[in-house]
């Protein structure tokens, strides 16, 4: 019974004091250059494209997969840049195509299209557990409109969904650092297994001994 006790106290630390893995995302807005990944992506590489999903590689050859709810395309001249293929774009994910990895920094730039109305968007980081670490209601300017992100510690950004109140002209600029997912286990695991060696422990002490008789 100590033994319980004792596996029920270590629960209640265990939770009590672990945070969220979404709260070692931190993000930055209009602020280029906060972060410093390693490779950028480059579009027209041969890929299908236009597409839905569209796949691309960066100038390290790191697979890239993008997704939306219209058909995107990549321009052909100017800047790499993805949009959709009527010219606007209000939502994109996009994630390493080797889902073994996933991001620990990422930067990109939102370009609002000119014109006196200019919308928001929200920008959703997802870590390796499925939590989103979230930008809302970024307000967009003419022009460019920096976001970027780097993850701590064992986190891992798996992917970054980008939506839009109103059409951006396309999503440009867009570096990364690839970095592996490793499995950790959540809080609640760390919790369950605690109290199975609890138990276990306590059914071990409790086992009566057997005594032979020559």
């Amino acid at each position: 019974m100590r033994n319980l006790l004792l596996a029920g106290a270590a629960v209640a630390a265990v939770l009590g004091t672990t945070t969220s893995a979404s709260a070692a995302i931190t993000i930055f807005a209009d602020d280029p250059g906060a972060v410093q990944p390693s490779e950028n992506v480059q579009f027209n590489d041969g890929l299908p494209n236009p597409a839905n999903p569209l796949l691309a590689l960066t100038n390290q050859d790191t697979g890239i997969t993008f997704t939306s709810d219209e058909l995107l395309f990549t321009p052909s001249s100017g800047q790499a840049r993805i949009t959709g293929d009527d010219g606007g774009l209000t939502s994109l994910t996009f994630f390493l195509t080797d889902l073994t990895q996933g991001m620990s920094e990422v930067e990109f730039d939102l370009t609002d299209p000119n014109g006196p109305t200019h919308g928001t968007a929200t920008i959703d980081f997802y870590d390796q557990f499925g939590v989103a670490t979230s930008l809302v209601d970024f307000q967009l300017g003419q022009g460019s409109d920096w976001v970027s992100a780097i993850a701590d510690g064992s986190t891992i950004i798996s992917k970054v969904v980008i939506t839009s109140a109103l059409d951006l002209q396309d999503v440009r600029q867009i570096r990364l650092t690839p970095a592996d997912i490793v499995a950790v286990p959540e809080p609640a695991t760390w919790a369950m297994m605690l109290i199975g060696f609890g138990v276990v422990g306590s059914s071990m002490r409790r086992r009566p001994s057997k005594t032979s008789f020559a």
